[in-house]
């Protein structure tokens, strides 16, 4: 089976949206880009991002004040063969 580039972005529910990211990398490329930050004080995203780390799932933070936010997040969707937005 051919390996698929997913994205996943992390909008409102951001521990889930990277626990949906660590499930898909077991077949997948997957990169998360997590929109306005994480709570890496929050136990359930810092468990994920700890998983993450160890399947090399590449993590991108963007700030939708910043003008290239958009930009960055588009590039991205771009270059996904599928993209969650969680």
């Amino acid at each position: 089976m051919r390996k698929k580039s997913i994205l996943v972005i992390a909008i409102e529910d951001k521990a889930e949206a990277l626990r949906v990211a660590n499930g898909l990398s077991i077949l997948h490329e997957v990169k998360v880009v997590a929109v306005d930050g994480l709570d890496r004080n929050d136990l359930k995203v810092a468990e994920q991002l700890e998983a993450m780390e160890f399947a090399e799932i590449p993590l991108f933070v963007v700030h939708t004040e910043k003008e290239d936010y958009i930009k960055i997040t588009g590039d991205f969707i771009l270059e996904s063969e599928e993209v969650f937005m969680i």
